[in-house]
């Protein structure tokens, strides 16, 4: 057979094989030296072919000054009561020292030629002195008059000064009649930038404000720059974390492997092992980045996935060194096991690199395929030329025989236990259970995401977006309406019944529409006329105030309008009232709803990934059929994907996780890897002489993948990132149901097929204590599964 070859020349030729797999894998990494990270959530998670993206894109570049008005960095201070004389002197510092890190060149200036701010310093002009002059500055504080010399407008030539309700600047406020603001919780402060800010401007605002020591208020800042850094922190973080992986798998390899040889020839197996999976994750991000790609936090979970795969497969290898007399039978028995776990893991992954729009989940899947994939190159290579090195000279007949029945017999005990006849019914039991608790789960799960999540517990946006959520979020939701086509002056009925119909849903608060409520919400001609008149008068008043965009012959290309609707935290509720309004909207204007990339990719994530799940499912079910040549066999492997699948999606909720783009990577990712360890044990059934000799076989090696895959992932508990965390927690899940149905409900299937072909096997099993247990496999299967 193919891998006896493979055997018979990693004997012959160890020492050519392992340099050559060496010189291959350092120039498929050599790409690794053009490295670079990507740190944008937006650009990562949201779907290549998105409609929302490029109608965002639309928005931005036909009305460049809307209600984004650029760049800026907000600054958060709280405490326990953070407005006292010297908490608004520690304000002034703080936000004076910011201002001073971003200087002249980085800083917007209003009409006065100050800088830009919304904070509530600018009701003493942003100046401490004329603050510190201010003996009822309490008192002025809860008037909050117009920020003279924040942010500025000008209208018909005349500058106008912002206003803004007190609650937006100060959280928790607590105002007496007599002496004004009496307490707060928080202040906020928004600085704006100029467009050609750079990040090095902005990077030193960041660190004024992480080492500024103020006594009477904790000061966090967000920004792109502090967002950004904080992410590539928790990713450096992780790669240490590696290391330690590493170190965890080397040592329970080696110890497993010292189990049947030699200290020094285990250590050098262990070796073997970690330096194999190396070279493969080497070699895949080389490739990955040499043909253009970049590292994101979802990748480092590619690493310990491959990490605790690699280390699976060169078990299998070493147990079947271990009972076999050569390479060439061990190979031909251990190569068509890994080749179907790898095929399948590889396949599932591949398909949902190239049929998912997700920039993340097509990148991870995209080197998760390539990394299993020359991974499993590797270990049939270059480690069973270190296998052949470390154990030819040694091995020995007699030897041999005495390691053959050293593990045999507890395997055996364990193996006939489970296909019995009352392990079996408890086996069902707990199976069911799962699938009925993950079916419970599944219907429960909520779609929730927020940006920061990605950046590390403790991060200074982190906590800047927590003190947001407790003082600042608005109790209503704003969202922007646009035309992008058509005269809305002639299909003025059309852009009235889309804006009338706006106004009437029931999360309707207010909205800021050139055409008045009564001209939106009548019948009567008079008014369309009247309305039809009025428009043309305002249009130098509307395009000023960035509502229209005019094309070449004068007449309106496009308009904006900004509705209020009421907040609601749900992100199921708020796409579903986003596509409840869209529906409203007349196509003949090309109008839309403009949605956040949050927002568009959970809306698109679901579709998006049961694609991708199915296509991999697919992918799982060929790929099973074409190796185990029977269908019977491939319908069960897609029945226990399916099985676990819906467990792992159930289990998110009951752990109380929720649906988003991460999750749905995950769920993805456990197509391919819930189908390992049951695939080794119904390969082994379709070459053994029963179940139970099969189970027995396969019993040892799927225990120790299991466990150096769960030791793999157990590094990423400590990690600051909620990707690898959440990754952790669901990698876990996946290892130990995967085990369950890989060693418990597929043989019990298996057991209770055999039973029902032919009753005498069960009695056979029962009554057969010395099978032939490692004889050399067959070409054919000996029971058929069809």
């Amino acid at each position: 057979m193919f891998f006896g070859r493979i055997g018979r020349a990693c004997s012959r030729w160890p020492r050519l094989v392992i340099v050559v797999s060496v010189l291959v894998g350092l120039a498929c990494s050599s790409g690794l030296v053009d490295a670079s990270v990507e740190s944008n959530e937006a650009t990562l998670y949201t779907p290549k072919d998105s409609e929302s993206a490029e109608r965002l894109a639309w928005a931005r570049a036909t009305f460049p000054s809307s209600r984004s008005r650029g760049r800026s960095v907000d600054l958060y201070c709280e405490g326990s009561n953070v407005a006292t004389y010297e908490g608004m002197l520690e304000l002034f510092e703080i936000t004076n020292a910011a201002l001073a890190a971003i200087g002249e060149s980085g800083a917007k200036l209003n009409a006065y030629g100050h800088p830009e701010i919304m904070s509530v310093l600018s009701a003493w002009n942003a100046s401490k002195s004329v603050f510190m002059l201010d003996e009822n500055w309490r008192a002025t504080l809860a008037a909050l008059p117009a920020t003279r010399y924040g942010e500025t407008t000008t209208e018909a030539g005349v500058t106008v000064d912002a206003k803004y309700d007190l609650g937006q600047l100060v959280g928790n406020a607590e105002i007496s009649a007599s002496e004004g603001v009496t307490s707060a919780r928080a202040f906020k402060s928004r600085l704006w930038l100029e467009k050609r800010a750079s990040d090095g401007v902005l990077r030193s605002a960041d660190r004024v404000v992480e080492n500024a020591s103020l006594k009477h208020m904790r000061c966090s800042i967000r920004s792109s720059t502090s967002y950004r850094d904080a992410v590539l922190g928790a990713i450096s973080h992780d790669l240490k974390l590696v290391v330690l992986s590493v170190i965890l798998l080397f040592v329970f390899a080696t110890s497993c492997f010292v189990a049947r040889r030699s200290w020094c020839r285990g250590l050098a197996l262990g070796v073997g092992a970690m330096a194999s999976v190396s070279l493969a994750l080497a070699s895949a991000f080389g490739l990955w980045m040499r043909f253009g790609g970049s590292f994101h936090a979802l990748m480092g979970a590619a690493i310990f996935m491959v990490l605790g795969l690699g280390v699976d497969d060169a078990f299998v290898i070493v147990d079947a060194a271990d009972v076999e007399p050569d390479l060439e039978t061990a190979m031909n028995r251990a190569g068509s096991s890994i080749l179907v776990t790898s095929a399948t893991d590889s396949l599932a992954f591949l398909a949902c690199a190239l049929t998912t729009s997700i920039p993340a989940l097509r990148s991870f899947c995209g080197v998760a395929s390539t990394a299993i994939a020359l991974d499993f190159a590797f270990q049939v290579t270059f480690f069973v030329a270190v296998v052949s090195i470390v154990d030819g000279a040694a091995r020995d007949d007699d030897d041999d025989d005495a390691r053959r029945q050293g593990g045999v017999s507890p395997s055996r005990v364990v193996a006939r236990f489970v296909v019995g006849r009352k392990c079996r019914c408890a086996v069902g039991v707990v199976a069911v259970a799962l699938v009925a608790l993950g079916a419970v789960g599944a219907s429960k799960l909520e779609m929730e995401y927020e940006s920061e999540w990605m950046t590390p517990r403790g991060s200074m946006p982190r906590e800047a977006r927590e003190v947001e959520r407790k003082y600042f979020l608005e109790g209503a939701w704003r969202v922007e309406v646009y035309t992008t086509k058509g005269d809305v002056v002639s299909e003025l009925e059309a852009y009235r019944k889309s804006v009338g119909a706006l106004r009437r849903q029931s999360w309707y608060a207010s909205d800021e529409c050139w055409i008045d409520a009564g001209a939106a919400t009548t019948n009567s001609s008079s008014l369309l006329d009247a309305a039809k008149i009025k428009y043309p008068e305002d249009l130098a008043f509307l395009t000023e105030g960035l509502c229209l965009s005019l094309g070449t012959n004068g007449t309106p290309c496009a308009t904006r309008a900004e509705f209020v609707w009421d907040k609601t935290p749900a992100k199921a509720t708020q796409i579903s009232r986003l596509d409840s309004a869209q529906r409203e909207l007349a196509s003949s204007l090309g109008m839309f709803v403009a949605r956040s990339p949050t927002l568009e990719a959970l809306a698109l994530t679901r579709s998006a990934v049961e694609r991708s799940i199915l296509v991999a499912g697919v992918s799982v079910f060929a790929c099973c059929a074409l190796l185990f040549g029977r269908l019977g066999a491939a319908f069960v492997m897609a029945a226990v994907v399916a099985a676990i699948d819906l467990v792992l999606l159930g289990g998110l909720y009951w752990v109380g996780e929720y649906y988003n783009m991460v999750t749905a990577v995950i769920l993805t990712l456990a197509v391919g890897l819930s189908v390992d360890f049951s695939a080794h044990v119904m390969y082994a059934y379709l070459h053994a002489e029963s179940t139970s000799l099969a189970l027995a076989r396969m019993l040892p090696p799927i225990l120790k993948g299991g466990v150096s895959t769960l030791l793999a992932v157990v590094p990423m508990a400590w990690s600051t990132s909620y990707v690898i965390r959440l990754f952790d927690i669901i990698s876990t899940l996946i290892v130990l149901v995967g085990l369950f149905f890989g060693l418990a409900v597929v043989p019990c299937v298996l057991q209770t097929y055999d039973d029902l072909r032919n009753p005498q096997s069960s009695s056979r099993d029962d009554d057969d204590d010395e099978g032939d247990f490692y004889r050399p496999l067959e070409d054919g299967p000996i029971l058929e599964l069809n």
